[in-house]
């Protein structure tokens, strides 16, 4: 897994992205870093169980996130449909996304790290000026945990430097349960395309 500290810009030079909630309202990430950070959780799926954790520890950590004024929202490729599912089942409390057209993931330069022309799952965390503060790829085992996305944006806000900050560590996520679910939910998606 690759961690990068880096402030970078962020890349979109044309209009705003555009990107549908499972409701089918269209938002702009700039909405959710407005007040000040935000983690953007770019996950495989409803079928990747270790993507079903790591949003399950997110939305169980979402109070402690929003109590420092940091939004957290899901970005997924799939349909909006797809997404509103896995929402539902993890009875997420968070905004999750299609990123249907993978705009999001060519932005950030989340294409080809794993499988040609395809996603990489990471954790982003960006300022108020969508600048990326924190950006990690995620792979089948590990990936950036809520807890330490949280002690790491709290330690941004204190004035630190983000290249002075200690790098997060990665942690396993035990998916449990959610791996059944996981594999349910790839089982769905191959019968209803």
């Amino acid at each position: 897994m690759a961690i990068d500290t880096r402030v970078a810009p962020h890349p979109t030079t044309k209009a705003e992205l555009l990107l549908p909630d499972t409701d089918g309202t269209m938002h702009s990430l700039a909405e959710f870093s407005a007040a000040g950070a935000m983690v953007l959780v770019y996950v495989r799926g409803a079928y990747c169980p270790f993507c079903l954790r790591q949003l399950a520890d997110y939305g169980e950590r979402y109070r402690e996130f929003k109590q420092e004024g940091i939004d957290v929202v899901a970005v997924s490729p799939e349909s909006p449909r797809r997404s509103r599912r896995m929402r539902k089942q993890l009875k997420l409390p968070f905004a999750v996304l299609s990123d249907s057209k993978l705009d999001v993931a060519r932005n950030f330069g989340l294409i080809g790290h794993e499988k040609p022309g395809e996603p990489t799952p990471a954790t982003l965390i960006l300022d108020n000026r969508q600048n990326v503060i924190l950006s990690t790829l995620n792979d089948w085992t590990k990936c950036l945990v809520a807890r330490d996305a949280l002690a790491y944006v709290r330690s941004c806000r204190q004035g630190s430097n983000p290249t002075s900050i200690p790098t997060p560590s990665v942690d396993l996520p035990k998916p449990g349960f959610l791996f059944v679910k996981g594999l349910m939910n790839m089982a769905l998606g191959l019968v209803i395309r």
